[in-house]
């Protein structure tokens, strides 16, 4: 059963961001890959939770991540003055506890989005189903799934599933108008099962989109627990 959380018309999109910041003693500050550069450099990351709907978006909640380098280093996570009672947690496990704190708040969404570094990680997939949420996240190529296709083999790459999608499953769809006219791509859904560690199948939509006419190639793939009858359109929403 669906929370009522869940119940509204905007989307909760979990993201981190990084601050390029020189030295060693600024709270969790390493060398660590950052988005905002798209490269590793020496700065912070925080993990950041923003609500999105048709008509705004603003940010919801952020919180700084320590590396495990600073766990494993108490006199300096003293001299930074970080409390105690502060666990180490890794970004997934920050995200889950910020979907709980916009719970807590009663923050009204339909949907958790999020990308592929929160997708590809079984933890905070698990986290957001624990909690009876729905969601639509980006995984990688080689994320494991199995279709529900007789004759095919029990686990498969998401780019493997997608490409053997008939020709005319994939549709050009638009989803917002942009400075540059309407965004759109070529979308195409398949029913399967998201394979856990466990070898357990749980069944979802594995979203394909890939370039449409005129466009440079590209393919990007998403999961999501959505149910059965929701629409490609939805989806892609």
């Amino acid at each position: 059963m669906i929370a009522e959380a869940t119940v509204g018309h905007g989307v909760l999109i979990f993201d981190d961001t990084g601050f390029a910041k020189q030295g060693k003693h600024a709270v969790g500050v390493a060398r660590q890959y950052a988005g905002t550069r798209g490269k590793v450099g020496n700065g912070q990351v925080a993990v950041t939770c923003c609500y999105n709907d048709p008509q705004a978006s603003w940010p919801g909640a952020v919180r700084l991540s320590l590396p495990r380098e600073w766990a494993e280093e108490p006199e300096r996570w003293r001299r930074a003055r970080v409390p105690a009672a502060v666990p180490f947690q890794t970004k997934p496990q920050i995200a889950l506890a910020l979907l709980d704190q916009a719970r807590a708040w009663g923050v009204p969404h339909r949907c958790v989005v999020a990308d592929a570094d929160y997708g590809d990680n079984p933890t905070f997939l698990v986290g957001v189903e624990a909690r009876g949420a729905r969601y639509v996240a980006a995984v990688r190529a080689d994320f494991a799934g199995r279709p529900k296709r007789h004759g095919t083999p029990l686990r498969q790459r998401a780019d493997q599933v997608l490409a053997a999608l008939r020709r005319c499953p994939w549709r050009t769809i638009r989803w917002r108008q942009g400075a540059k006219g309407w965004l759109r791509q070529k979308c195409g859904a398949v029913r399967a099962g998201r394979i856990t560690a466990e070898g357990e199948a749980h069944i979802g939509w594995l979203l394909g989109e890939r370039a449409a006419r005129g466009q440079a190639e590209e393919y990007k793939y998403y999961w999501s627990n959505l149910p059965a009858s929701t629409s490609v359109e939805t989806l892609v929403d």
